[in-house]
């Protein structure tokens, strides 16, 4: 289920879309979540902090990258920390671009539903001028990934993404090179633009234009045609909104996981009892909005919650099931006991009663007299149960349904019991119970899918920053690997080495170019460092101090003396080989 429109950006496919879902399934398991949690030892349980650690987490446990630290946990710790230092709070970064997306949506519906058909097209040049605002205050002032999440939550790129795929697909065998999947949609992007850079767009109006048509005219085309549905897809929109707000305002407090799940799920429930107090159909409307997807879809995925009769929804979300669950812990009936009901959809008496005329037929056919069988029923079979009398009808039934006779009287018991507190509480039958109950459920799932869905949003930052630390990694292995091979051979011919050495050069080039784009710095000793560290199995702090402090190899013992960075670009082919040299002295050592 998806809370909105499909990923289907280029950035959210392969690597980025796994190493998202990688990053919230860990919060579905309690060891790896209560793993994650010591990771971040005394800090603030911030959703920053722990969508980093638990990024760290996955780095080292599941994925297995070297970092320096005496075990796992220290390892995780140490990278934990260095997440932390270099990228800032991705989660409130990524709210606020989400909170952005949400306004245009926003002011979308506030056009088509409020605004007098005189004045829409005043109202559309307004909305589409401060959408094009949006875009250039977000590339002003926020790292440019930023720029391509907020395309992403306002416009599907059909095109870009059919021509991506090719891409992927062109270099999936080119090794490392190409393989960051987030520099290959930032490239797309920007081909498709028809501009040199993304910064560009600050001096050129034309792009900026054609993306803010571009949203307006895709969503215009994308709203329902009737009253209702628009109504339930503004609904759907302004709850998207408040679901934003929470997890804005629990990232400021650090507030856990479990409380913005609750928070979410209490906010679900209002919403559809404030739905349903209208009709069925309605609430229908505002879940097809809500979760994103077509009518027919909606009713398979109820249908699949054993929700057959659509017309009892409204009356089951009105009923305060708050009420019940008070009746039956008076009488002693708990969550599972309900559960066991449900598998027999409330009809437990009737099922019994077909076993049992089974029963009597058999006896029949077997020559026994009527004597035998024939005044036997549900409650003499309860009764004789309860005064330890053996009941061969009890026995035939238990084992025709595969439970045992205390399991089928103590079934039979609870629905009586059951029978009468509903009764008692209004509800015209079991079948509406059933209902009530297979919603409870249906709604713990949405409240999970929608958390889940907005949380990989919001980890789209992280995601690329583990896709890079994978992406060094296999650098790194393919680079020693040569070496170790280069090394090998007694009859390497010097063009050879040149070329071997030359072909490494450029590919830390291009890391040089991405680790600037990623960590948004400019400073050749940041960038340098930040792969140094991960070449060598440095932290970021001892791999700068290296770089500042300890003598480069690109001066061949000559003269001892640290790289000098300061005037040359990021990406330098003298700071890659700088870099490439390390790498092989630290090869080199025992």
């Amino acid at each position: 289920m998806s809370t909105e429109k499909k990923d289907t950006t280029g950035q959210g496919s392969g690597e980025i879309h796994a190493m998202t879902e990688a990053l919230v399934n860990v919060f579905r398991d309690a060891k790896q979540k209560e793993a994650v949690i010591s990771i971040t030892g005394s800090d603030d349980k911030t959703l920053d902090n722990l969508i980093k650690a638990a990024a760290a987490y996955l780095i080292i446990h599941q994925f297995k990258l070297e970092y320096p630290g005496d075990n796992e946990l220290a390892k995780s710790q140490n990278l934990y920390r260095e997440l932390k230092s270099l990228f800032g709070d991705t989660i409130g970064d990524s709210i606020k671009i989400q909170e952005k997306a949400m306004a245009f949506y926003t002011a979308m519906f506030d056009m088509l539903l409020k605004t007098p058909a005189i004045k829409v097209p005043e109202k559309r040049r307004g909305l589409i001028d401060g959408l094009e605002g949006d875009l250039i205050e977000i590339l002003r002032t926020f790292p440019e990934y930023y720029f391509f999440d907020f395309l992403e939550s306002v416009i599907e790129f059909t095109s870009i993404t059919k021509k991506l795929g090719k891409q992927v697909k062109k270099v999936a065998g080119e090794g490392v090179k190409e393989a960051f999947s987030f520099s290959l949609y930032r490239k797309a992007i920007i081909e498709f633009l028809r501009i040199h850079k993304l910064k560009d767009l600050e001096l050129l109006y034309q792009p900026i234009k054609k993306l803010g048509k571009a949203a307006y005219d895709q969503n215009i085309e994308n709203m329902p045609l009737s009253r209702r549905g628009m109504d339930a897809f503004f609904a759907a929109n302004q709850f998207r909104n408040e679901i934003i707000k929470i997890f804005q305002e629990a990232n400021s407090a650090g507030e856990s996981l479990e409380a913005i799940a609750k928070k979410i799920h209490e906010k679900i429930i209002d919403r559809l009892r404030a739905t349903a107090e209208l009709s069925s159909n309605d609430v229908l409307y505002y879940l097809q909005y809500l979760l994103g997807m077509k009518f027919t879809r909606l009713v398979e995925l109820l249908k699949s919650y054993g929700i057959q009769d659509l017309t009892l929804v409204g009356t089951a979300l009105t009923t305060d099931y708050t009420k019940l669950e008070y009746r039956f812990s008076e009488k002693g009936i708990e969550k599972a006991d309900i559960e066991k009901l449900l598998k027999f959809e409330g009809n437990m008496t009737a099922i019994v009663q077909v076993s049992l005329d089974d029963f009597k037929r058999d006896q029949k056919s077997r020559g026994f007299s009527k004597e035998r069988y024939e005044k036997t029923t549900i409650q003499s079979m309860i009764q004789d149960h309860l005064s330890d009398v053996d009941n061969p009808a009890l026995a035939f039934i238990a084992n025709d349904m595969r439970l045992s006779k205390q399991e089928l009287v103590d079934l039979l018991l609870l629905e009586v019991n059951v029978k009468e507190i509903i009764k008692d509480a209004g509800i015209k039958s079991m079948n509406t119970l059933l209902v009530i109950l297979k919603l409870q459920r249906f709604i713990d799932s949405i409240t999970e899918e929608i958390f889940i869905s907005m949380l990989s949003k919001l980890t789209r930052q992280v995601a690329r920053i583990m896709e890079f630390f994978l992406l060094l990694g296999k650098a790194k292995k393919d680079m020693l690997e040569n070496i170790a091979e280069v090394r090998r051979s007694s009859r390497v011919k010097p063009r050879d080495l040149l070329r071997f050495q030359d072909g490494f050069t450029g590919l830390i080039m291009d890391l040089q170019d991405n680790v600037a784009y990623i960590l948004n710095k400019e400073d050749p000793y940041d960038v340098n460092a930040f792969i140094h560290g991960k070449l060598c199995e440095l932290t970021y702090e001892a791999a700068l101090k290296e770089i500042k402090e300890g003598n480069s190899p690109v001066y061949f013992g000559v003269v001892s003396h640290p790289i000098v960075l300061d005037d040359l670009e990021v990406v330098s082919n003298i700071s890659a080989l700088d870099l490439f040299f390390r790498c092989q002295l630290k090869k080199a050592k025992p």
